[in-house]
């Protein structure tokens, strides 16, 4: 299996979402006939979205610097497979959280949220000369372009932990000691029981 970057000369990444969402919708086609089918139950639906459909519409999430719009891309991407699952449209007028909660499926933003504090725990544990932690640590002076500066990765961890009550050098400190939690795993960050 060959893996492809998207590489732009800005370095957004809103061509790499679309990529992600279009082999999204490819998958949601090909399990349309399973998640439709009124006799195979709904946890077995939610098994199918998590393994196959999240996987690929979040595959090498952990980098993504999202801004609103791009967040709202991957949740209707999601909520076009889920709400083919419960067998409503858009002409149902149900709410997102009410087709979620009925399916039972991870959504999608917190699944980005899960990877990207995982990978952010191994940036803090590398070796100091590894390529991404040299990259992450360093900075560079010059005069920035004018206008509003780009969404950077660690905006987004940034916010991500401080809506979990955690600033980022204590989150650093913590993932050092491999103590990093989130209340989303409460087993750490990867989910796995210890």
């Amino acid at each position: 299996m060959m893996i492809q970057y998207i590489f732009t000369k800005d370095g957004r990444i809103d061509r790499e979402i679309e990529v992600r969402c279009q082999k999204a919708n490819s998958i949601n086609y090909q399990l349309a006939p399973l998640l439709k089918h009124e006799s195979i139950p709904i946890a077995t639906k939610a098994k199918l979205i998590n393994s196959i459909f999240l996987t690929t519409l979040t595959y090498q999430c952990q980098t993504w610097p999202l801004t609103q719009g791009l967040k709202n891309k991957l949740v209707t991407c999601e909520m076009r497979c889920l709400r083919k699952a419960v067998n409503k449209t858009r002409r149902d007028k149900i709410r997102n959280e009410v087709i979620r909660a009925q399916v039972g499926a991870t959504p999608v933003l917190q699944h980005v949220e899960n990877q990207q504090i995982k990978w952010f725990g191994h940036l803090m544990r590398m070796p100091t000369d590894q390529p991404a932690h040299r990259a992450y640590n360093s900075r560079y002076s010059g005069k920035r372009p004018r206008g509003r500066p780009r969404r950077r990765w660690s905006d987004s961890v940034a916010d991500t932990l401080k809506g979990h009550n955690k600033s980022l050098c204590e989150a650093s400190h913590l993932a050092v000691e491999r103590r990093l939690h989130l209340p989303a795993t409460p087993d750490g960050t990867s989910g796995r029981k210890k």
